[in-house]
């Protein structure tokens, strides 16, 4: 998700968040629990809830903007704006601790 994520804001000209979500990629891979459904490697993002929230806002430009990558042209962006919205909404209550 987050190679798809870059290319989307590449396409959007976001280098300051491109480069955010390539420092998370060159991190090592976080452990995956056994009975984990989602992707084979998990990485740990850390963006501050502002950026959180813009990284938000530009998968939701290219949702509605019908932008898609190689991988997501045939399924679409939805589920990639659902789980921003969800990390932004964490991020945020993270800063109100």
């Amino acid at each position: 998700m987050l190679e798809q994520c870059i290319d989307l804001l590449n396409q959007q000209g976001d280098l300051a968040l491109v480069g955010q979500l390539q420092w998370a990629l060159k991190q090592a891979p976080l452990e995956v629990p056994a009975d984990y459904k989602g992707p084979l490697r998990m990485y740990r993002l850390a963006l501050s809830a502002a950026d959180a929230q813009q990284l938000y806002q530009r998968i939701t430009h290219a949702h509605t903007h019908g932008m898609t990558t190689a991988q997501t042209a045939t399924r679409g962006l939805g589920g990639f704006v659902e789980v921003c919205r969800e990390y932004a909404l964490h991020q945020a209550s993270q800063d109100h601790v």
